[in-house]
């Protein structure tokens, strides 16, 4: 999932799940174009 599908399934800020993410709680994948790509566990 894209961080907006993520914001929309979890009703998180995309701030807040930057902030997650920044803190090391989540380890989205990076895509070739510098997208962040959360999987299942991630969210």
């Amino acid at each position: 999932m894209l961080v907006n599908e993520v914001s929309k399934a979890t009703n998180l800020t995309k701030k807040a799940i930057e902030c997650y993410t920044n803190q090391g709680l989540v380890f989205p994948e990076i895509l070739g174009n510098g997208y962040k790509y959360f999987s299942a566990n991630d969210v």
